[in-house]
């Protein structure tokens, strides 16, 4: 086709010399696929992708899920519609998890949890910016637990992602005795914690005062 001498192009030149010859850009642009995937990364990726799409198509897949996004759930141009595509058999289910999330998200609406959460994240905050009352409640914990030192912290609560607020959630819970006796010294001081009993504003009294 694009020979110069004896090729179409040379052939249609000798009838028309203005004819100019460009190579196909469809051609060029899969010869640049082509060879951009001897590229490590991309040939694995494309090998990943191959092997994927075999196992859909012929594996006992009976499920697929994920959230509400058209662009996974959608009927016609979604993931779920290009699986179903390659395996019909692979039912769309809406992503438990996310159920699960939105529900949280929903029941949070109702004052008196919505009050518990609020009141939950303010004084893990509270606890947090303050480099003397983290260290106090280390030094509680120290001797009141067994509890390793990489533990020994409140966990940031997530406003967004509640599903996620687990652990901080279990982690306040279980130390809240510890968290009391640490208002309780912020307060009335305590002879076994002698360098944490000054110091204290009336903002850290009041705080520790309102959590007990």
């Amino acid at each position: 086709m694009s020979g110069q001498k004896t090729g179409v192009q040379a052939r249609i030149k000798e009838k028309q010399p203005k004819a100019l010859y460009m190579h196909c850009a469809g051609h060029s642009f899969n010869l640049a696929i082509l060879d951009s995937c001897t590229v490590p990364p991309i040939r694995n990726c494309a090998d990943i992708i191959k092997a994927f799409t075999l196992w859909v198509k012929h594996s006992a897949k009976r499920g697929q899920g994920y959230n509400g996004a058209s662009t996974m759930s959608g009927q016609k141009t979604g993931v779920q519609a290009r699986i179903n595509e390659k395996q019909p058999k692979a039912l769309y289910m809406y992503c438990a998890g996310h159920s699960f999330n939105l529900a949280i998200l929903d029941s949070c609406t109702v004052p008196p949890i919505r009050n518990c959460a609020d009141i939950i994240k303010a004084f893990t905050l509270w606890v947090k910016h303050s480099a003397k009352r983290e260290g106090l409640l280390k030094k509680i914990i120290e001797k009141r637990s067994q509890i390793g030192t990489k533990q020994q912290s409140l966990l940031n609560v997530c406003v967004t992602r509640w599903v996620e607020n687990v652990d901080g959630w279990e982690r306040f819970s279980q130390y809240h005795p510890f968290l009391i006796e640490m208002c309780e010294v912020i307060i009335y001081g305590n002879s076994e914690f002698e360098s944490y009993n000054d110091g204290w504003n009336a903002d850290d009294k009041k705080n520790s005062l309102a959590h007990l």
